[in-house]
C-alpha cells in the first residue's frame, strides 16, 4: 500500500523491478496504472528525470530490428526508459524520452532490438495516472546510419528530417533552458553545417 495525503492507494503489481509485467509480439498496447507505485532504491532516473511513480515491463524481442514504444493515451506527464540489465542497479540504459513532441507530455522512443534479448520498460511521470504503452516495429530515418548522410548544397537552404538527438529530459530544459536546448542545438547544428558546407 502507497499513501498520498490522507488517500491510501493499492500498488500497482509491476511496481518494482522484480514484479515486471511480461508483454509479448512484435506490437502491442497494454494498460495500466502508476498510481500508488513508487521508485526503488537504485533505481534509476528515467530520461534523466527524478519522477518517483514507475512502473515496469518486461519484453523479450521476437526479431531483429527496430522497434518504437510509446505512452500515447496516457493520462499524464510520462517518463519513458528502455533498458537491458537484470539488476536493477545496474541497468544498461537503451533508449530512453520524456516529451516526444506529440502532445500531452506523453513519452516516445525507438532503438534497435536483437532477437531473444530480455529488456526492461519503465514508465514514470511528473505525477500519476491511467497509462497506455504501446509498441510496435519501426522504421529508422533514411539518413540514420553515416554512409547514408544526406548531402546540403548551396550556401544556404532548409532541411527538414526528424530524430531523438534534441529529446532532452524536461527536468533539463526547466533547469536550464538556453544551455540545454536553445544553444545546444544551434552549437552542434552550426558545427555540422560548418564541417559539410565549410562555411
Amino acid at each position: 500500500m502507497a499513501m498520498n495525503g490522507n488517500t491510501t492507494h493499492q500498488t500497482p503489481a509491476n511496481d518494482n523491478f522484480a514484479d515486471a509485467a511480461v508483454i509479448t509480439g512484435v506490437s502491442g498496447q497494454a494498460a495500466a496504472s502508476n498510481v500508488g507505485a513508487t521508485k526503488e532504491p537504485g533505481e534509476p532516473d528515467h530520461a534523466g528525470c527524478s519522477g518517483g511513480n514507475s512502473v515496469w515491463w518486461t519484453w523479450t524481442a521476437p526479431e531483429t530490428g527496430y522497434f518504437s514504444f510509446d505512452t500515447h493515451g496516457s493520462s499524464f506527464d510520462t517518463l519513458l526508459g528502455v533498458y537491458a540489465g537484470s539488476d536493477i542497479e545496474n541497468l544498461t540504459v537503451v533508449a530512453d524520452s520524456d516529451d516526444d513532441g506529440s502532445g500531452n507530455g506523453n513519452s516516445g522512443l525507438m532503438f534497435q532490438a536483437e532477437s531473444g534479448v530480455r529488456y526492461y520498460i519503465a514508465v514514470d511521470g511528473w505525477s500519476s495516472g491511467d497509462i497506455v504503452l504501446n509498441w510496435r516495429p519501426a522504421e529508422p530515418p533514411e539518413n540514420d546510419n553515416f554512409a547514408d548522410a544526406i548531402t546540403l548544397t548551396g550556401m544556404s537552404g532548409q532541411a527538414a528530417g526528424s530524430n531523438n538527438l534534441f529529446n532532452l529530459p524536461h527536468c533539463l530544459l526547466v533547469a536550464n533552458p538556453y544551455t540545454f536546448s536553445t544553444f545546444a542545438q544551434f552549437f552542434i547544428l552550426r558545427v555540422v553545417c560548418r564541417y559539410l558546407l565549410k562555411v
